[in-house]
């Protein structure tokens, strides 16, 4: 199994896996680094930098796909309803766009399940605190 460090479903370059590209640009980058010095240690130092930083770079690259998740769940909003459902209140669960997500029953029997808390029919002082306690819920987490 060879891994691709391009996160490409196909080799970029053919059935040459991407580390073996690399592998071959480090021989040649120590080949010249021979040639142009000519001296042993320095080319041992190099062999050693690159050593170094080959491993750090397989750690991080390690370390960063296993925190990686490939896509997020839909919320189970029946948990969620079933707790409410217990209540005496009529409960509405809302996103920051003003649909809504879940009620329970007693909500749905007053208002209807047509309107997210904010577009409720009710009257304009009803529908002032409403909002009131709407922007104070999702400043604070909790309304009043």
């Amino acid at each position: 199994m060879t891994r691709r460090l391009s996160g490409a479903k196909e080799p970029r370059f053919g059935p040459v896996p991407d580390s073996a590209i690399i592998i071959i640009a480090w021989i040649a980058s120590v080949a010249l680094v021979w040639y142009a010095s000519k001296n042993l240690l320095v080319v041992l130092a190099y062999v050693g930098g690159l050593g170094v930083l080959g491993t750090g770079l397989a750690l991080l690259t390690n370390s960063a796909e296993e925190g990686s998740t490939e896509g997020f769940s839909e919320p189970d909003w029946s948990v969620t309803n079933a707790a409410l459902s217990s209540s005496d209140k009529g409960i509405a669960i809302a996103d920051r766009a003003n649909r809504l997500n879940c009620a329970n029953p007693n909500f749905g029997e007053w208002f209807g399940f047509k309107n997210a808390p904010p577009n409720i029919d009710c009257d304009a002082a009803s529908r002032e605190r409403l909002a009131v306690a709407i922007r104070e819920a999702w400043r604070d987490g909790s309304a009043p």
